[in-house]
């Protein structure tokens, strides 16, 4: 349920995007270049990486979000219940594990991280382009969970695979329909979640 007086009960990322357009607007950018932008990582390594990562924060509505996504990229939707188990087991590729277990401790203990981090990705294969794109994912997906668990943001199960449609098919900047002026010229998705 929303926690704003302003916004509907139900409230889904939309809503917060329409009731905050300019600072929605640079969230969502924000979305399309971390997690669509060019990297080494696909798009569904990054989405895994942004789920997986809402997971450790009980963000449940951004972990969904982001699993549905992935699973349209064409992810095993079992690999995210795997990955919170046993990062070794899980149905994933072996040269992603050590960039999840970089945002495991990113995301946990942060002030932990030490160049040891980053050499152990690098042994991977891993880029510091690919590392830093990483990161960054990390922090905005940190910056989403705490974004839609303050405002109070919530979708159905329902809702939630239909966002992953659309993010997984139309990006982060896509249209958003029946948008404030300031919203459609900005090109914004239809982000029923992020």
């Amino acid at each position: 349920m929303a926690h704003f007086e302003s916004m509907p009960e139900h409230s889904r990322m939309r809503d917060l995007v329409m009731r905050f357009p300019e600072k929605g607007a640079v969230l969502m950018s924000l979305g399309e270049i971390f997690l669509r932008g060019t990297s080494e990582l696909s798009h569904a390594e990054k989405e895994i990486l942004f789920a997986y990562g809402s997971a450790l924060n009980d963000c449940d509505f951004c972990h969904l979000s982001h699993k549905y996504t992935a699973s349209q990229l064409g992810v095993d939707e079992s690999a995210f219940e795997q990955l919170l188990v046993s990062i070794d087991n899980a149905p994933i590729d072996e040269r992603l594990k050590p960039l999840v277990r970089f945002v495991q401790k990113l995301t946990l203990t942060p002030s932990q991280m030490s160049a040891v981090d980053v050499a152990s990705v690098r042994a991977a294969g891993w880029s510091e382009d690919a590392i830093f794109d990483a990161i960054c994912i990390c922090g905005f997906n940190n910056l989403m969970n705490r974004v839609v668990d303050a405002t109070g943001i919530e979708s159905t199960e329902e809702e939630l695979r239909e966002s992953g449609q659309r993010l997984a098919s139309l990006g982060y900047n896509g249209s958003l329909s029946k948008a404030p002026e300031t919203l459609a010229s900005s090109k914004m998705v239809d982000t029923s979640s992020t």
